[in-house]
C-alpha cells in the first residue's frame, strides 16, 4: 500500500509552527490569494517556517480564478520559480494553461477538484501528464 499523506491548510506562517508541534502533519498548503496585490514576498515566511519544522509547503490555486486575475497569477508563478516551495495545487484550466510557459522547479499537483467530465478534458490532461513534475491525483 502506498503511504497516505495529509496536507493541511494554513492561514498564517505561525500555523505551521503550531501544527507541527502539536501533530505529526508535515505538509501544508496556503491559498494563492494571500500573496496577490504585491504580497509575493510573504511566501518566504511560510517557506521559512516549513523548513524549521521539516515540513513541505504548497500554494493552492483554487478553481474560481477569473480571467482578470491571470496576469498577476502569471507574475506570481514566475516569482514562485525562485522560491523554495515544494509545489502548487492546480484545479483550474486557466492556471494550467498559464503554467505551460514556465518550466517550474517544483511539483504541480492536479487535484480532484479539477472536475473533468468529458473525453476532451481527459485528453487535455493526458498531454500535461507527460511533463515532468505534474502529478495527477
Amino acid at each position: 500500500m502506498k503511504e497516505i499523506n495529509i496536507i493541511a491548510p494554513v492561514k498564517k506562517p505561525e500555523d505551521i509552527l503550531e501544527f507541527s508541534h502539536q501533530t505529526n502533519c508535515r505538509a501544508y498548503y496556503v491559498y494563492y490569494t494571500k500573496f496577490l496585490n504585491g504580497n509575493f514576498d510573504y511566501v518566504k515566511d511560510f517557506v521559512s517556517n516549513a523548513k524549521k519544522t521539516g515540513a513541505k509547503i504548497y500554494i493552492n490555486f483554487k478553481h474560481d480564478i477569473v480571467e482578470e486575475e491571470l496576469p498577476e497569477i502569471k507574475k506570481f508563478l514566475k516569482y514562485l520559480k525562485t522560491s523554495e516551495i515544494d509545489g502548487v495545487f492546480i484545479n483550474s484550466f486557466a492556471v494550467l494553461e498559464a503554467i505551460k510557459v514556465f518550466k517550474l522547479p517544483f511539483d504541480v499537483i492536479i487535484d480532484s477538484y479539477f472536475d473533468i467530465h468529458n473525453l476532451s478534458g481527459i485528453d487535455f490532461m493526458n498531454s500535461f501528464h507527460k511533463i515532468d513534475g505534474i502529478i495527477i491525483t
